[in-house]
């Protein structure tokens, strides 16, 4: 049996400990680490150092580009032993066919900053006994899951969890909405209690016979609008005002 992390070079290690990460945990066949310290994911942006990291850039653009997490049930995958653009060492890996355009198009319009490739490549890199394993019984959909996007500054130190903190943003905003609505309610409910009540009144003088309505106005409580009614009971006009 092969020992967790077999086949990941030392110096992947110190990039992972050092350099910066947006990317997806992956979880595979029960499987959630890639070696000690570092969990299997798959990138979306990588750096070779965290300091170069602008969050605020980093989380404006996952927002311009939807990104949204992969569904293993729209992907396909192949195991491979790929040689490394950066350190020329081979890794096992797991190459991922049909992820969303919208990845690409984020790495490409992020490549004035970052480790910068040849080519985009959605991939998870993988350790030999997963590799074995994969070949040995095939990856069903339902045996690898992908978490919410995160930003990593360092392996496994999650400084910005998207979804989690979206939802968290959501729920400020609806108590805000909230509150603004129960004061909002309150204005109201004094307003209603400090109008006139609704009445007619007969108007005086001679003439035909004429009434007027006071009533709160039905759009603005905080105002009273009057209604002219002629002798034949048909209004020809009204006044509002400010109690």
């Amino acid at each position: 049996m092969e020992k967790l992390g077999e086949g990941v070079h030392d110096i992947y290690k110190e990039r992972a400990a050092k350099g910066g990460d947006v990317l997806w945990h992956v979880t595979i066949k029960g499987q959630k680490e890639l070696t000690v310290g570092i969990p299997l994911h798959m990138s979306l942006k990588v750096f070779e150092d965290n300091k170069d990291m602008d969050l605020k850039e980093i989380k404006a653009k996952v927002k311009e580009f939807h990104i949204h997490t992969p569904d293993p049930k729209k992907l396909k995958f192949k195991t491979t032993i790929f040689t490394s653009e950066r350190d020329g060492k081979k890794y096992y890996m797991l190459i991922i066919a049909g992820a969303d355009e919208e990845y690409k198009e984020f790495y490409e319009n992020m490549k004035h900053c970052g480790t910068v490739y040849d080519k985009f490549m959605s991939h998870i890199t993988i350790d030999k006994g997963l590799y074995d394993k994969i070949n040995d019984e095939g990856l069903k959909p339902e045996e690898i899951v992908f978490e919410p996007l995160c930003i990593e500054a360092g392996a496994g130190n999650t400084v910005h969890e998207f979804e989690k903190s979206e939802d968290l943003e959501k729920g400020e905003r609806l108590n805000q909405i909230l509150a603004e609505t129960r004061q909002r309610l309150a204005r109201v409910k004094h307003h209603k209690e400090q109008s006139p009540k609704t009445a007619l009144y007969p108007t005086r003088g001679k003439g035909p016979k004429t009434h007027v309505l006071i009533s709160p106005d039905y759009k603005d409580s905080s105002k009273w609008r009057t209604t002219h009614f002629d002798h034949k009971n048909e209004p020809t006009g009204h006044a509002e005002g400010l109690h």
